[in-house]
Order: C-alpha cells, then structure tokens, then sequence
C-alpha cells in the first residue's frame, strides 16, 4: 500500500535528524592521534595525566579531566613528554572556568585568571592556550587552586605542537562552524537590508530575527573558540558567550509569538522569565556575587520550559491562522532535538569541546526555517501590495486612453488649489461630434477617435501640465505657470479647435480660466465653471461658422 505524503514527510525528517546526529558524533570523533607537519610530528596528549589533589593521586587518567571544587585546596595535572617533538613548539591546551599555572620542569612558565579571581571573579572563562615550551624533555604541571570559591576545572584537550600549526588545525577542525557563522551572518544582513521595505505580517517579526540571527553567529563564535582570534581577552569572550546564549530563546519567542499572530500567555510568560533571568545574571555578575557559569544551573531548566512552550504553542496553532505552518514546526522540532541533545551531551562528555555541536546545527537549521517562513510570507505580501498598487493605479486611470481619470483631477485638483502660491490655468476640452461617429460609423470608431485625440492631447500637455479624461468626450488640462506659458498651450490647441470633417483625426472645443490663490473668494469651482462656460461658447462658435 502506497503510504500518505505527509508519513513519508516525516519518516524523511526523522532520517535527516538521525543522519545529522551520526555526522557530528562521527566529526567529533574523527580527531587523530597525531598529525604530520612537514617532517615533525603534532604530539596529542589524550592520555598518561596524573592528577593530584589533597594527597590522593591517580594516574594515567585520560582527557577531559573535569575536577568540581569541593572543598579548598590545590589539584595538579601532570605529564612527561619526550625530547622528540616538533620543533620551535608550545603546549596547546583547552581549559575551562579556573585560572592555573602552567610549570615545566619545577619551573613557572605561564599563568593565567590571577588576577581576573583577585578582582572578584568566579570563572575566568574557557578557551585555548599557547604555551611556549623549552627544549628537551620534561614534566609539565598544570596547578589549580580552589581556595577563592572556584566552582571547578577542566581540562579537555592538550596537544605539543608549533602554535601556528594549532591554529591551522583548529580551524579545520571548526570549518562547519565558520561556514554555520558566515551563513547566520548573511541572514542577518538580508533581513537587516530587506527588512526595511517588508510591510504587513512580516513586519514585526524582522527584527527578532534580524537579532535571532546575529546573535547565534556571535555565539557560535564565542563557544567554539573561534572568536579568539579576534581577542585573546577569555573574560569578555566568557561574557559574550554566556550573554549571547541567554538572549538566543528571547528571540526565538519573540519571532514564534510573532508568527504566531495570537496573544499566547505561555510564549508571553517565558519572554518575561528570561528578560527578568537575563537582567538578574548581568547583575549578579556585575556584583561579582555570582558569575554566569554558576547561573546555568536556572538557565538549563528555563530554556527546557521555553521549548516545551514553544512546541505547544506551535502545535495547537490553527495552521489555517498561520502560513507556512510547517516550516514553522519543522524548525522547532529540529531546534528542540538539538537542544535536548547538546544538554545531554554538555553534562555526560564532560564539557568538552566539541568540534561541531547538535545546537549549532539545529540553530542553524531552525534559523534557515524561520527565514522561510519570513521570506515566504515577505513576498506573498509584497506581490498583494504590488497589486494593491496596480489596482490604485487603475481606480486613478482611465482604461481607454491611459490617461488620469475624474477621481484623480478631484483629488489633485483639490490638492493644488490649497497648495497653490501662484496662478494655474485649466483648460476644459470637449470632443466635437463623437455622437455623431458613435452613431455612424460605431462605437469602435468613436473609441479611436477619443485614443487619437488623447494622444495628441498627451503630447501638448506634457512641456504644459497634467491631462485627465473628465467625461465620456470632455478633458482637463491643468497648467501651473506663467500667463505666457498658458498662452503658448492655448496656440498649441488652436490647430484643432475646428469643426469634425468626418475623419476621426482630432477636433475639439476648448475654454479656459485661471485660478489666482491671492484673490480674495477665489472658488475652485467657480473657475470650472467659467471655462466650461468658455469651452460651450467655442462649440456654439463652431457650429455656427463664427470665428474663435
């Protein structure tokens, strides 16, 4: 039996998401031992650590190496390293939360987060280290000291090798995150620059995208290491990570509520207790009370309450309210099973760095969604107000002849006689004998004739003024000039104020009058009604043979 489309949709969905999940735990594995470079080797030091603390030792343990504070007092990390090692090379480490000391041979050659912990700070941040080594063999130590409130240390990857081959190496290792960067970074410039001319709907929910965006990008930079590059100051980086990780949900809310187009108090509550919970970190922070790592322990079970938010909200939505609903809900999904594993992940492996995580690209898959959704529905809006505006164009013109009908002389005139500093002229032209063609030679005939007189009427009004079809046989020129300017318009018309000779080329009666602002009860219509008066004198003048 051939199974529905939308079983197979998710049976896709689910093979996508299983896929993704064997792809990154197959990059974070796929670390080698060692690497070449040119002749020397990159020598990892993955294993035979010893760890000492409070007189308790164990040895060959295996990195990461995650030791909690516990109690006040000292941990030290330990290993030998051979003479044959890369030349010119330093150790490279990744080390998480605690300052430490780095000694080799007995002897202090680096330190770090001294004096960040002497001004009152809980972490000093995560991040990589180069540490330039002596020759020769020896036994390098890395000290710990948990006297100040330190909540814990980690060690997750150590390595001997030249520091710019490091470098090179670990932007390799992170090039799915560079690529996941630049695309964020380009979704924000997108909907930084489109978004400004979106109308409608997708108005409200540009910005928290716009922000959505850019803030993952920033904080995939800041988790992945990569934003060292730019700074080696691991205490703003700390900041940046943890402040961009919190502001991430605020704007996923923001945009579901949005999109969502419902007042839902669940989305509403949980955009409340994150701005409060962001407002009370910062401060926290500031204070140096508590330091943003020792906030996640609130921030882990307030973003499980915003997903499971957002999927009921996003669920029990009328699809028929919302467009692209399943855009909506696929990103969601994804989000969430990213989410739930990055958290699992996060606590069982020790936070580790990982070279590709589950969040970094469910948010990137739920951003690309949410860009969908906004750009799908962008341009639907867009093409409505393009034919909004077709259609206001063409309630303004006439069909026949393509010039401006009445609705539009009244509403421009009406404009111009309460802007006007200077006099106008309007010329009132009428058809002679279009009855006459009608009922002789068809009505097809006497559209022509009304389309050839509107084009010449066309060509003499442009250098002059604006040209509407009044009536079925009556036009209005309306000239905003000098008197010279009107005279030389008035002799443009003369050639064909003449009798109709039965040909459908064009003739006409014309009457004009001016309309002077400065004079006092000077009433708009009234000047309609002079030159009307004009014109019917010129067609009285015409039938009777009598000169113009």
């Amino acid at each position: 039996m051939k199974q529905p489309a939308p079983k197979k949709i998710q049976i896709a969905i689910i093979f996508l998401l299983l896929l993704c999940i064997i792809c990154v735990l197959v990059y974070n594995a796929a670390a080698p031992a060692s690497v070449s470079f040119g002749s020397s080797q990159a020598v990892f030091l993955g294993d035979g650590w010893t760890v000492a603390r409070g007189g308790e030792t164990k040895e060959n343990v295996s990195l990461p190496i995650s030791v909690l504070s516990g109690h006040a007092g000292q941990v030290f990390f330990s290993r030998n390293i051979s003479a044959q090692r890369p030349e010119n090379s330093a150790l490279c480490i990744f080390f998480y939360t605690a300052p430490f000391t780095v000694s080799f041979n007995g002897e202090q050659i680096y330190e770090y987060g001294i004096q960040a912990l002497d001004a009152g700070y809980k972490s000093v941040g995560s991040g990589f280290h180069i540490i330039d080594l002596p020759n020769g063999p020896g036994e390098i130590r890395i000290a710990v000291d948990f006297s100040n409130g330190i909540p814990g240390a980690i060690l997750s990857e150590a390595s001997v090798m030249p520091g710019a081959a490091f470098m090179a190496r670990f932007l390799r290792n992170h090039i799915f995150t560079i690529a996941a960067v630049l695309i964020l970074f380009a979704v924000f410039i997108y909907t930084l620059i489109s978004g400004a001319a979106r109308a409608g709907k997708t108005a409200g929910s540009t910005q928290p995208l716009t922000f959505l965006a850019i803030t993952a990008a920033v904080w995939l930079l800041a988790r992945s290491g990569l934003l060292q590059f730019f700074t080696n100051n691991l205490l703003l980086i700390n900041g940046i990570d943890f402040l961009s990780f919190f502001f991430l949900p605020i704007f996923a809310l923001r945009f579901v509520q949005r999109r969502l187009l419902l007042p839902d108090k669940r989305l509403l509550i949980c955009l409340t207790a994150n701005t409060l919970f962001v407002i009370g970190a910062c401060l926290l922070h500031f204070f140096r009370i508590v330091d943003f790592t020792q906030t996640l322990f609130i921030f882990h079970p307030l973003l499980f309450a915003d997903i499971v938010c957002i999927i009921i909200s996003v669920f029990r939505a009328d699809p028929a309210r919302t467009p692209h609903m399943k855009a909506l809900r696929a990103g969601v999904v994804v989000l969430t099973c990213g989410a739930v594993l990055e958290l699992v992940t996060y606590y069982l492996m020790s936070f580790r760095f990982l070279r590709f995580s589950f969040l970094e690209l469910a948010l990137l898959a739920f951003t690309l969604c949410m860009l969908y959704v906004w750009n799908s529905e962008s341009k639907e809006i867009h093409n409505q107000l393009i034919l909004q505006s077709e259609f206001r164009k063409m309630a303004y013109r006439d069909e026949l002849t393509g010039v401006l009908n009445r609705a539009a002389f009244e509403r421009d005139l009406e404009k111009l006689a309460q802007t006007a500093e200077v006099p106008f002229y309007l010329f009132m032209i009428d058809l002679n004998e279009l009855k006459k063609v009608n009922d002789t030679k068809g009505h097809q005939a006497g559209d022509e004739f009304i389309r050839n007189t509107a084009n010449l009427l066309k060509q003499i009004s442009r250098p002059y003024g604006q040209l509407f079809r009044f009536g079925g046989d009556e036009f209005i020129m309306i000239y905003s000039g000098s008197a010279q300017g009107a005279k030389q318009c008035y002799e443009a018309l003369q050639p064909y104020i003449r009798p109709n000779d039965g040909s459908l080329s064009p003739c006409f009666s014309v009457g004009y009058a001016m309309f002077d602002p400065s004079a006092a009860g000077e009433d708009i219509h009234s000047v309609l009604r002079r030159a009307d008066r004009r014109m019917y004198a010129c067609k009285s003048r015409l039938r009777t043979g009598g000169k113009l």
